[in-house]
């Protein structure tokens, strides 16, 4: 039925498909608005620009915000790039809506601020769009809005964390001989204590001088027993042995650190990070998301050859091992994490990833990625499990109102109504209507930038519309009349 469609999505997961799904239907009917799913986001943009695509989305590029969003406790719906301002639409609770007095539009556009929904009731929240820089200022009235903000002050590593990174960072077998070198050196110190009749600081000194080489000679085994003797033998064969191990180590962590900060690897933090599980495409921008807003990361996943590794050397530690063990875990330092971010593409390992970390940290804030809806649902509520959120469930309400229409930011559900946000120019028609005439005709007026270096919140005094004014517009959809939804949501509370 291409011939008489309104639109085509190609949203398989192989972008090669995609594209190729996209040239068939242009080349059927080259008039046809074509969205399709593409991960590489560079192309994405020439193929919108070049080709006459609509729109080319990635599905992890619109998920990774909430994700983001959700391991700092805050209350986002989506995360909109428009120009050079980084607008958020989020939840703010009723006292700080009066407090910023959301209630009359011109005051809240006065600070920065836009209401997309209202509350019916006192105890539901307030959706609202606002600038980063904003929302962030929020995050000091209301803690419960939002996460404290990132901590950017270094933290000086202790010595006896650097000693202990290298104990973590040398190998098996090296850790193993080195034991073993200390256990015989103890022993070692006893045997000669009481088989020599030397004092216990004289019997270490022998040991020592013994095990490296050094053999000052004023004092010698050469007048006691012969198993003493054999004995000092067997502790100078290991002594050779005893010192290339230290050596190793050393020098495994100096070229260790020394490659690290060639290549741009970061050091686990102390704490005040958040762990990311599964570096995959959404794990990938979810790594690019917290970076950008200042937090430190620590990447887990357990295929050393995995294609992202090393595009987020330069943001994030990275830690290779299956997040499902403990060990994993406690090397990415979830002990003094502030959340654990689980996103890899398995959903019984990302709940499993949430249920350990929370296991071994208690007050660490769990996030996992599953893919069913209702499931995800359950898992929050009889789970200890701060959110669970699909990618896909996140990224289709985008896919679909850029089906139906040009221009579309973002696009997500609020309660059982569809929200679309678009970017355009006004069109002629709307030259000198006010605000309040477009809002009748059921369009929502929510940034406008009349052409100024910053932009600024749609209300304010007796402001109208100019022609080619650059406006970000909510649109609306009700999902399901009125009576269904009380049904439902009676029945999701029984």
């Amino acid at each position: 039925g291409l011939l008489g469609a309104r639109a085509v999505i190609a949203a398989t997961d192989r972008d090669l498909v995609n594209l190729e799904i996209a040239l068939d239907a242009k080349r059927v009917r080259p008039s046809l608005p074509v969205v399709l799913r593409l991960f590489d986001q560079n192309l994405a943009r020439r193929l919108e620009s070049s080709f006459d695509v609509r729109r080319a989305l990635g599905m992890s590029t619109l998920a990774a915000p909430a994700f983001a969003a959700a391991a700092l406790g805050e209350r986002v719906v989506a995360s909109i790039q428009l120009g050079n301002e980084r607008l958020v639409v989020g939840r703010v609770p009723e006292p700080v809506a009066g407090e910023l007095g959301l209630a009359d539009a011109v005051a809240a556009a006065r600070q920065g601020i836009a209401v997309l929904e209202a509350p019916r009731r006192r105890e539901e929240l307030w959706t609202i769009v606002a600038r980063r820089e904003d929302w962030n200022r929020l995050a000091e009235r209301a803690p419960a809005t939002a996460a404290k903000p990132a901590s950017h002050r270094r933290h000086r590593r202790h010595p006896l964390t650097r000693l202990r990174d290298a104990w973590r960072g040398a190998s098996v077998v090296a850790r193993g001989l080195l034991i073993a070198i200390l256990a015989l050196i103890v022993v070692s110190v006893f045997v000669f204590e009481w088989g020599m009749g030397l004092s216990g600081t004289d019997a270490l000194y022998f040991v020592v001088t013994t095990i490296t080489t050094t053999g000052y000679g004023d004092i010698s085994p050469r007048a006691d027993a012969d198993w003493l003797k054999l004995y000092a033998c067997l502790l100078m064969l290991l002594g050779s042995a005893s010192i290339a191990t230290v050596y190793s180590l050393i020098t495994d962590f100096l070229v260790t650190q020394r490659f690290r900060q060639l290549l741009g690897r970061r050091e686990v933090p102390d704490g005040d990070h958040v762990v990311v599980a599964g570096i995959g495409n959404v794990g990938l921008r979810v790594v690019e998301e917290l970076a950008a807003s200042g937090v430190q990361v620590v990447a887990i996943e357990r295929d050393p050859e995995a294609p992202f590794l090393n595009s987020i050397e330069g943001l994030a530690a990275t830690v290779t091992g299956d997040a499902r063990l403990p060990e994993t875990l406690q090397r990415a330092g979830i002990a003094k994490a502030r959340a654990v971010v689980a996103v890899s593409s398995d959903d019984a390992a990302n709940l499993s990833i949430g249920l350990i970390a929370r296991q071994l940290n208690p007050a660490v804030r769990t996030v996992v990625r599953l893919f069913d809806a209702d499931f995800a649902r359950k898992v929050e509520s009889a789970l200890a499990v701060d959110a669970a959120i699909g990618a896909s469930r996140i990224a289709a309400p985008t896919f679909v109102a850029s089906a139906l229409g040009p221009d579309v930011v973002k696009a997500f559900l609020l309660a059982y109504r569809f929200c679309s946000l678009s970017e355009h120019a006004a069109p002629e028609e709307w030259e000198g209507t006010t605000l309040d005439d477009l809002e009748r005709e059921g369009l929502l007026v929510l940034w406008r930038d009349p052409g100024g270096p910053a932009s600024r919140p749609g209300r304010a005094d007796d402001l109208r519309v100019a022609r080619g004014e650059r406006l970000l517009v909510a649109r609306f959809r009700q999902l399901v009349r009125q009576g269904l939804r009380d049904m439902a949501a009676t029945s999701y509370r029984a």
